[in-house]
């Protein structure tokens, strides 16, 4: 919800595509601008807004952006691979008769 929850950068149409050859340059103009037109301007005139913007976002997106849910899904990430890894390698080793 834009400017109730944060603010909305480039277009949610792009999000699925491949990038271009100007994607960056495109997400830094989209970048600024929200910046310029929207954040910045909150920020100087309207602080109240601003700050209940603010609240709604970490309400929102708090239970989810937090290290103790990031260093979880890391470690279950890591050693889901490392397990997958290692049941290849046994599996390969036991097929070729190596011990």
């Amino acid at each position: 919800m834009e400017g109730v929850t944060g603010w909305a950068i480039g277009d949610r149409v792009e999000a699925g595509l491949e990038p271009r050859s100007d994607t960056d340059d495109r997400h830094a103009t989209a970048l600024y601008k929200k910046l310029a037109e929207s954040v910045i301007p909150c920020y100087y005139h309207d602080r109240d807004r601003f700050i209940e913007t603010m609240r709604h976002t970490i309400a929102l997106n708090g239970g989810f952006f937090n290290t103790h849910r990031m260093v979880g899904q890391h470690l279950h990430d890591a050693y889901h691979i490392a397990g997958e890894h290692s049941r290849w390698e046994l599996s390969r080793i036991s097929d070729s008769g190596q011990t």
